[in-house]
């Protein structure tokens, strides 16, 4: 609580500085007399009974090992808690806040094939450095690959935006969407291979259709057909 404290000190001034913020600082202003509030009401449960609130040191979660169904340090479990994209400046508090995870994006098609076909080795490097900095921080690594699809691509092949989706931006059944994606993952994740801390992927984060393509919807048929003959 007051880490969350110290943070809002720093927010408010910032917004404050900010031409339209005014009303979101003093909102942050009536939070923070909350948290001080709660602040000095635990540190005085803990003063009044030590023993009892002892202080105990978070596991080294870089030695985590995933068995029996969860993530373990040793014999204690772990639970993984952090941040989606958290501005790199902010990263070095989390730890205070008791998270031990950081959250990387991976735009396939954004960042990847930004100028043409080839993969841009500098941003596999970009993301390799994540990982090393989180490492140092103490952090776990979870990347979220997010899927768009580059101006130059969409030129090739026009029909490739023949779908509709929550961050879902092109039709996934299309073959050289299929290609480009498949070899950006893979590039990926053999650069990130091996570094410390690197702890899961998100092959899709929080995808949804909306409308299908014809050729999705053609292939969802045919699987569907040959599963289950028929719906009579």
């Amino acid at each position: 609580t007051l880490m969350t404290a110290e943070l809002f000190l720093q927010w408010i001034p910032a917004d404050l500085a900010r031409e339209g913020y005014e009303a979101m600082a003093a909102r942050e202003a009536i939070r923070l007399e909350a948290l001080l509030e709660a602040a000095i009401a635990e540190a005085e449960d803990i003063l009044a009974d030590p023993a009892g609130r002892p202080a105990i040191e978070p596991p080294d979660v870089l030695k985590a090992v995933y068995r029996d169904g969860g993530w373990f340090v040793g014999e204690r479990p772990v639970f993984f808690f952090g941040f989606n994209q958290l501005d790199r400046d902010w990263l070095p508090q989390i730890g205070r806040l008791g998270c031990n995870l950081a959250a990387e994006g991976i735009a396939i098609g954004k960042w990847l094939y930004a100028q043409g076909p080839e993969i841009d080795p500098s941003r596999l490097e970009g993301y390799a450095a994540a990982v090393e900095e989180n490492a140092r921080l103490g952090l776990c690594t979870d990347f979220l690959f997010s899927h768009s699809i580059p101006r130059w691509a969409v030129e090739k092949w026009p029909d490739i935006l023949d779908a509709e989706g929550h961050f879902l931006y092109y039709d996934i059944d299309h073959p050289e969407a299929v290609n480009l994606t498949l070899r950006g993952m893979e590039a990926a994740a053999r650069r990130l291979k091996g570094l410390p801390g690197v702890l899961s992927y998100d092959l899709w984060n929080e995808a949804g259709q909306i409308q299908m393509s014809k050729r999705g919807m053609a292939n969802f048929r045919e699987a569907m057909s040959k599963k289950y003959g028929s719906i009579e």
